[in-house]
């Protein structure tokens, strides 16, 4: 059950902040509400504010997984030096 609550909570987070990008980029490109299509101007200011959220999303991901590996590495770093060496046993001969 947690992993779906986790995969629930996952797929909020990707539709707020989707929600999000499609707020900021429309109140910001679209002006004029007087044609039914988007102008040139009204499109290419959409494709450049996807883009960077799109851009930014991105990076922010790879920061967060390269900080993750990092912080795992070193909990399991951690947790073998904490365990005490196993004796070796000599084979008998």
């Amino acid at each position: 059950m947690q992993g779906t609550e986790r995969e629930v909570s996952m797929l909020r987070d990707v539709l707020l902040s989707h929600n999000i990008m499609t707020e900021r980029c429309f109140s910001t490109c679209i002006t004029k509400f007087r044609q039914n299509k988007l102008t040139d101007e009204e499109t290419s200011c959409i494709d450049t504010c996807v883009g960077r959220y799109v851009n930014f999303n991105q990076r922010l991901m790879s920061t967060f997984f390269e900080q993750q590996q990092a912080r795992m590495k070193a909990i399991a770093e951690e947790q073998n030096a904490q365990v005490p060496p196993q004796p070796q046993i000599a084979p008998q001969t």
